[in-house]
């Protein structure tokens, strides 16, 4: 398997940490030791550089969780650059779904006239806690991250119970194929408020990571034994993919993606994701809405066959035409009266 080009970057989602005396950690959307986490909704922009090879990784979620914390693992083949953008770029690049409104026809009408996780502190490092590394810790977008790197997933699973993640079903096969191949793994903490239910929605906040790899992806493989019990009935996905060209995607190398492609066209990008894009501003987005999810392999983006746009259907919105009710009835009136006046004097005549 090449590193670079095969599976990379699996959401592993939620590591649940915190005062519990039995913290779990539950893998994608796998409850664990008596406690669940499901993601309700998530959001992605991947922004593609072609001739760098580069991915910036943008995404944000909503969980549902029964534990007070929790968290989620991303394995990437470089070490990535992590980051925050603001959340209003997904309300930007969404509003380009919005119909636009185009005169059509006419319409008459009438009237009268930090929890410190891991560490704290900011800090990069590149110290030996033999078998796993210690590559960078930070705090983003209200996150504690730590990146790691590891030489076997058992020394990394127990790096991450010493240190109050718990393994579940699927953790360990899900993390060897990852070590095998010498990625590194983003570990991200998300906190949830005092004041919440076990059943709302936790929103995170929106986290860039940037590296390098051969194609484009979104991490869709899950681990194996990720249970139902306590999911939400729809999920949805919107990838929001910007490059130079439309793109489609498939599951693994070949295979169908359940997302739909919604709008495929150049549009206007937000000044905050401008210096991420090279060459022409397309942006193609893909809507999955399957529950559960199909997560075998990770879905890959290519350019697509079909480079035309798709775009949305225009409203179109009549035009009005006032028409003044009182010069119409006077006209009507003196036209009565011009016509009894005329068939008078035919009568007469005859």
């Amino acid at each position: 398997m090449n590193r670079l080009s095969n599976t990379l970057f699996a959401l592993l989602s939620a590591a649940m940490i915190g005062s519990a005396p039995a913290p779990a950690l539950a893998c994608a959307t796998a409850p664990l030791e008596g406690e669940t986490v499901h993601t309700a909704s998530e959001e992605a922009i991947i922004v593609w550089d072609e001739a760098q090879k580069k991915q910036h990784f943008i995404r944000r979620a909503n969980f549902v969780a029964s534990g007070k914390d929790f968290g989620f693992l991303v394995p990437t083949p470089s070490k990535p650059e992590l980051g925050e953008v603001s959340a209003t770029v997904f309300q930007q690049l969404t509003n380009h779904l919005q119909p636009r409104t185009q005169p059509g026809g006419f319409e008459l009408t009438g009237g009268c006239a930090s929890l410190d996780l891991f560490l704290g502190r900011e800090k990069s490092a590149s110290y030996e806690l033999e078998p796993v590394r210690v590559l960078h810790t930070q705090k983003v977008a209200g996150f504690d991250a730590v990146v790691l790197s590891a030489e076997d997933p058992a020394a990394l699973s127990a790096w991450l119970k010493e240190r109050n993640f718990a393994q579940g079903p699927g953790l360990s096969e899900w993390l060897s194929e990852y070590v095998k191949n010498r990625w590194v793994i983003t570990a991200f903490k998300v906190s949830r408020q005092p004041d919440s239910g076990p059943t709302a929605p936790i929103g995170t906040a929106a986290v860039r990571m940037s590296f390098e790899t051969e194609r484009p992806f979104y991490p869709y493989r899950e681990p194996v034994g990720a249970p139902s019990e306590g999911r939400p009935p729809a999920r949805l996905l919107r990838v929001f993919f910007l490059s130079d060209v439309r793109y489609d995607a498939t599951l693994g190398d070949a295979g169908a993606f359940a997302g739909t492609i919604k709008l495929a066209d150049v549009v206007e990008i937000p000044a905050e994701l401008q210096p991420m894009v090279t060459g022409e501003r397309f942006l193609t987005i893909f809507d999955d809405q399957s529950s559960p999810r199909v997560g075998t392999a990770e879905v890959f983006f290519h350019q697509a066959k079909n480079s035309s746009p798709l775009r949305i259907p225009p409203l179109l919105k009549p035009r009005r035409v006032y028409i003044p009710v009182e010069p119409v009835v006077l006209v009507a009136v003196a036209g009565f009266v011009v016509y009894r006046r005329v068939a008078r004097r035919k009568a007469t005549r005859a």
